[in-house]
């Protein structure tokens, strides 16, 4: 069986030590490798029975899952994931739609969707471009931070009831935690017109 934390939490600019066990015989060669897209799952430490992930002078790129894997000569384990958190200030990422805004027809809702990068948990605040705070009304929903990426990606959710026209304007969405606070401008927009096609071509023509 292989054991690691589930969860660390460093802070920024701070060191951690992740240990990994593993009993079997022979004894396991245990590897520890960072599970990321852009990872050529490259080998971080090893060791025989224990392996030691160091992080020192932590940086928020250093968050993300690293898998603890083990083997010997009879057989390989399942890995292990260890979750690894570095505390950051919030920051608004463009990633899935961070900035921006949302469009929603006269009568419809409206759903604007802030996302920053935030560790601890951040709090969003949502005013309008007049600088008035919103809070939960019947025009007004103001959903509860949901965690995205499992680590520190989080959305901030104003949703927009019976949209009038004046309800078409700029809203200030702005994420506060211990460390830090950072804002963004988000537009909500009447449905745009579908431009007219041209550069028609005709591929097929089925008589009946």
């Amino acid at each position: 069986q292989v054991e690691a934390a589930e969860r660390v939490t460093v802070g920024e600019g701070g060191a951690a030590t992740i240990e990994c066990t593993a009993h079997a015989n022979p004894p396991p060669t245990l590897t520890w490798t960072r599970d990321a897209h852009n990872s050529s799952n490259q080998m971080l430490s090893t060791g025989v029975g224990l392996a030691r992930l160091v992080l020192e002078e932590a940086t928020w790129a250093d968050t993300g899952v690293y898998l603890c894997h083990a083997s010997n000569v009879v057989s390989s384990a399942p890995s292990v994931a260890t979750k690894v958190i570095v505390t950051q200030a919030p920051v608004v990422t463009q990633e899935g739609g961070g900035v921006g805004g949302a469009w929603a027809a006269v009568g419809g809702e409206g759903r604007l969707v802030c996302r920053v990068r935030a560790a601890p948990a951040p709090t969003f605040v949502w005013t309008t471009q007049d600088d008035l705070s919103l809070h939960n009304t019947e025009k007004y929903v103001i959903h509860d931070p949901q965690l995205v990426d499992g680590l520190v990606v989080w959305a901030g959710v104003l949703e927009v009831r019976a949209v009038q026209e004046e309800d078409y304007a700029q809203y200030k969405c702005t994420a506060h935690n211990p460390l830090g606070s950072d804002s963004a401008h988000l537009a909500l927009n009447p449905p745009t017109r579908p431009h007219t096609p041209f550069n028609l071509t005709v591929t097929n023509i089925t008589q009946y």
